[in-house]
């Protein structure tokens, strides 16, 4: 938790290592300086998640507290080791059986020596994003202890396939004909007594249906499509060991093209986007008749062999090379090339693009946060310690293959281009060169490995 109200701890913050919130939002707060860590708990204490304000169980305990214990003690002058092991067994042997009725499966939990014990918000977090993969849940009371049995795991069916659909009731004011359709023989959508004021054709009914798919390399395969009115979405994803990984459409409206992303275990992120690297030519259309595209690469096809036979270098080879070039790139723009840039986003901010041309893009992303107070160090860290923001670097670019002509000066392969804060270039060579850009006075400095 935060230390400020102790401004003379050595020790900022005290922070649960299986917190997840707290770890993500430390600091952070919102538009109205509320911290964003107790938004996100708070928000978290009112989900309702089996085992919590007694869900999926009896309202009262079945048994009361001292009858439990009594049934409990009856059994210890007949157990010839430790008392919290036997009723540890107990537990074990509880989850076994609910799990072997369940799933109709043998099931062995003897070797299992791990516990751990959250507190009723982290367990929350813990459960919420075990659930975000839809897995089966299976849970039983269990009167001994006044406590709910929970599993959770996914199914391997014989098939290694399974199928899940889930429909909304409906929520929007439904016209006659919807109404003759959903309403006249559906008893969920007829008992339904709250309706949202809403065109129905943006609405109508929400659909989801879900595929699982269990490959032999213990991976789970989801295959996700969403229906809200007229409009489909697919969403695909990878569950491998701590290993997360999909495909969706891209975000940007103006790229339709699929994209890859995967999340790893150390919260690495990477993406793989791809675009096209030729440009599109208006007047063709990728629907434009295929014999029109074969008639057009067989005339570059003659076209080349007429400059075979004209070597001599006239004025007629001249205008049928000018010819073949105009056939070459209208050929180009027909058939599209595509490329992929490879983003990498790791945990401390650092942000790694690969482009498509070779170079290298490096920036950092740090969340600004604002505090109500300063400590006393952090005062005389700032007041002897300033850095130059001509030092404070923003980004940087480290060039590919070939030589590239930026601004005034001229930048060969394996040059690093960091811009900084102030607006200020520095370009580093691989030879060891070095150029310099300042912006006030908007001139170059350069000097080669030996200081000159």
């Amino acid at each position: 938790m935060p230390a400020e109200n102790n401004m003379s701890s050595p020790y900022h913050y005290i922070i649960n290592e299986a917190d997840v919130i707290a770890i993500k939002s430390q600091d952070d707060r919102l538009a109205s300086q509320e911290l964003l860590g107790e938004r996100n708990h708070q928000t978290f204490d009112r989900l309702m998640v089996p085992g919590f304000d007694r869900h999926l169980m009896p309202s009262h305990p079945e048994k009361s507290e001292p009858l439990r214990k009594a049934q409990k003690a009856q059994m210890y002058p007949f157990i010839s080791f430790e008392v919290s092991d036997f009723e540890r067994f107990q537990l074990l042997e509880s989850f076994e059986n609910m799990l072997q009725e369940k799933a109709a499966r043998e099931w062995n939990f003897g070797d299992r020596i791990y516990e751990e014990r959250l507190d009723s918000n982290i367990l929350r977090q813990k459960l919420y994003q075990a659930l975000l993969f839809d897995p089966e849940i299976y849970s039983q009371y269990n009167s001994r202890d006044d406590a709910l049995l929970l599993g959770i795991y996914f199914v391997n069916p014989p098939g290694r396939i399974i199928r899940k659909k889930w429909t909304c009731p409906w929520k929007v004011i439904p016209n006659v004909e919807n109404w003759i359709l959903h309403f006249k023989e559906n008893e969920n959508n007829l008992i339904n007594n709250v309706f949202y004021d809403l065109d129905y054709q943006l609405v109508e009914n929400l659909h989801e249906v879900v595929k699982f798919m269990y490959p032999n390399d213990l991976s789970v395969i989801m295959c996700s499509q969403f229906k809200v009115g007229d409009h489909e979405h697919n969403f695909y994803r990878v569950l491998k060991e701590n290993l997360t990984f999909g495909i969706r459409k891209s975000i940007d409206a103006e790229n339709p093209n699929s994209e890859l992303w995967a999340q790893f275990e150390n919260r690495t992120k990477l993406l793989v986007e791809v675009e096209r690297l030729n440009p599109k030519n208006e007047g063709a259309q990728s629907n434009e008749d295929p014999s029109k595209v074969q008639e057009t690469e067989t005339n570059a096809e003659q076209i080349q062999g007429t400059i075979e036979d004209h070597m001599s270098g006239n004025k007629e080879t001249i205008q049928t090379s000018q010819h073949h070039e105009e056939t070459e790139h209208l050929t180009s723009t027909l058939v599209p090339v595509y490329g992929a840039t490879f983003t990498l986003t790791l945990e401390n901010g650092l942000i790694v693009k690969f482009l498509t041309n070779g170079n290298i893009l490096q920036t950092i992303s740090k969340s600004k946060k604002q505090k109500e107070g300063k400590y006393f160090d952090e005062i005389i860290k700032e007041q002897y310690t300033k850095e130059d923001p001509s030092e404070q670097e923003k980004s940087r670019l480290i060039t590919g293959k070939g030589i590239f002509y930026f601004m005034v000066i001229f930048i060969y392969e394996g040059s690093v281009i960091r811009y900084m804060r102030d607006g200020s270039i520095q370009i580093l060579y691989a030879n060891g060169n070095y150029a310099f850009y300042k912006k006030n006075s908007g001139t170059w400095i350069t000097t080669n490995n030996k200081v000159f």
